[in-house]
Parts: C-alpha cells; structure tokens; sequence
C-alpha cells in the first residue's frame, strides 16, 4: 500500500514537471521564433523540413500532428516569407511537396545553429558530470512517452488528437 502511495505520488509529480516543461518549452521556443521573425509554428515546421528534400503536405501535418489545413495555413505564410516552396508531386498529383526554398537554405541554417547553440547555453549551467546523466534521462522518458504514443494515440480510433 505504502509502495503504490510512493508511485502514485512520483506520478504526480513527473505530471507535473512535463506539464510545466512543455510551457516553458512552447515559450522558449516562442521567443526563439520570434527572433527569426517566426512564429512557434513557423519555427516547427523549418524544423521538420530541414533535413528533408520534401516533404508532402500530409505527411507534415502528420509529423507536426496539425490538420493539412492548418499546415496548409502555415505552409502559406513560410512561402510568402520565401522560406519555402511548394510544388505539385508530378508522381502523384493529389499531392504537394513542401520544401526549404534552396535561396533560404542559409537562413535555415543559421537558425539551427542558434537553437543548438541556445540549448548549450542552457546546459552550461548542468554541471559537467550530470550532462550525460540529464540527457539520458530526458532521453528515456521521451522513449516512454513514445511507447505510451503508440500504444494509445497513435492506433486509436479518436479523431480529434490534432492542433495540441
């Protein structure tokens, strides 16, 4: 009785610490964005695109967990930033591939560097011997959350798990 009280309590508190995690996290990266003349959104979807050649509107929205039409939305706004570049998938025509616009690729670039580089700012003040330790934690917990993912949002049947 007293263990399942110690794990229910420790749950509580790892619900805690994500949920103000993922706050702080939302407001980093919005301040982060903003720098770059982004929003969060904007900023997110570079993320995905730059390690692609393209990628297909469906398979973004799916990636960023948003409806096509809201990607489409974003999608919109990058394009008329130049940022990107949308084109018809001459191998099926139903869809679009989405792609860093080749004159902006620097920019992307750049911009990753500085989010890696905020993220090493933040880790500097991990003192040395917990960095791997820190990070292997995170780590897990991410795995777990994915395995809890998969195991039941990403194969349920529930519609509206979209635009978190």
């Amino acid at each position: 009785m007293e263990e399942e009280l110690k794990k229910m309590d420790m749950a509580e508190k790892l619900a805690d610490i994500t949920f103000k995690l993922k706050k702080i996290c939302n407001e980093k990266e919005s301040y982060f964005a903003a720098q770059f003349k982004l929003t969060a959104m904007e900023f997110r979807c570079l993320k995905y695109l730059k390690d692609s050649e393209y990628l297909i509107v469906k398979d973004l929205a799916h990636n960023m967990n948003l409806t096509p039409s809201r990607v489409t939305r974003l999608i919109t706004s990058l394009e008329q930033k130049k940022l990107i570049i949308r084109k018809l998938d001459m191998e099926d025509r139903r869809n679009v591939r989405v792609m860093i616009n080749p004159k902006s690729k620097a920019f992307v670039e750049e911009m990753d560097k500085k989010h890696i580089e905020l993220h090493a700012e933040i880790l500097a003040n991990v003192p040395a011997k917990k960095i791997d330790q820190t990070i292997d934690a995170v780590q897990g917990l991410y795995d777990e959350f994915e395995k809890w993912s998969e195991k039941y949002i990403k194969n349920s049947n529930i519609k509206n798990v979209k635009d978190f």
